[in-house]
This record gives C-alpha cells, sequence and structure tokens, in this order.
C-alpha cells in the first residue's frame, strides 16, 4: 500500500496511515497515531482468503484541512504489486462535524 486520499475537495485530509497483520483496539480512537503507539509507513498487505481467516486492518489518521465540517464520501487506496501501480474507491465515508455547525448537510443526517 503506498498511499491513502480523501475524496478531491472533501475537506478532509489523511495525514498517516498503516496496516497491521491483527486488529488493534484504537478504532474510533481521537488520539494521534504516535499517542497510540501506531507508527505510519508504506506497508505491505497480506492477501489472505478463505472461511475464518483474517485479513490485515488499514488504519487511517484523519483531520479536517479547516475549521469547518467536512465529509469524504470514499477514500482512494493506491498499492504497488509486482511494479504496477494499482488505485481504487473504498466506499468508506468519512465525517467530521464542528460542534454546532448548522451549514452542513451531512452533519445534520
Amino acid at each position: 500500500m503506498t498511499a491513502v486520499e480523501a475524496a478531491p475537495n472533501s475537506g478532509l485530509v489523511v495525514r498517516r496511515f498503516t496496516v497491521l497483520k491483527e486488529m488493534a483496539e484504537v478504532g474510533g480512537a481521537k488520539d494521534s497515531f504516535e499517542n497510540l503507539g501506531l507508527e505510519s509507513d508504506r506497508r505491505a498487505v497480506e492477501q489472505k482468503c478463505g472461511k475464518g481467516i483474517a485479513g490485515s486492518a488499514l488504519y487511517v489518521e484523519i483531520e479536517p484541512s479547516g475549521s469547518k465540517s467536512v465529509h469524504s464520501p470514499y477514500l482512494t487506496i493506491e498499492s504497488e504489486v509486482a511494479g504496477i501501480n494499482n488505485s481504487f474507491r473504498y466506499p468508506l465515508g468519512l465525517t467530521l462535524c464542528v460542534v454546532g455547525e448548522k451549514n452542513a448537510k451531512f452533519c445534520k443526517e
């Protein structure tokens, strides 16, 4: 995995990302990678398939690029396998709402 980015013009920035072979208990944490003890770098992802086999887990550290509420309907994930670059959109909606902001439709929903 070489890059993880939010949708263009979403106002959301992916600061860091990492892939772990096992799930860590940090999902939804409101803290930085450093404070959680996670390292951010390009990571190899093990592809595993089959019943009862757990795959790798992607963790992202996100922040708004300004002071308003932001929403990204997907993440773009880029990778390189055997010298071939590839990317795909992962349909994971991420929303960060500023307390009291009423203008962002996605925060009302």
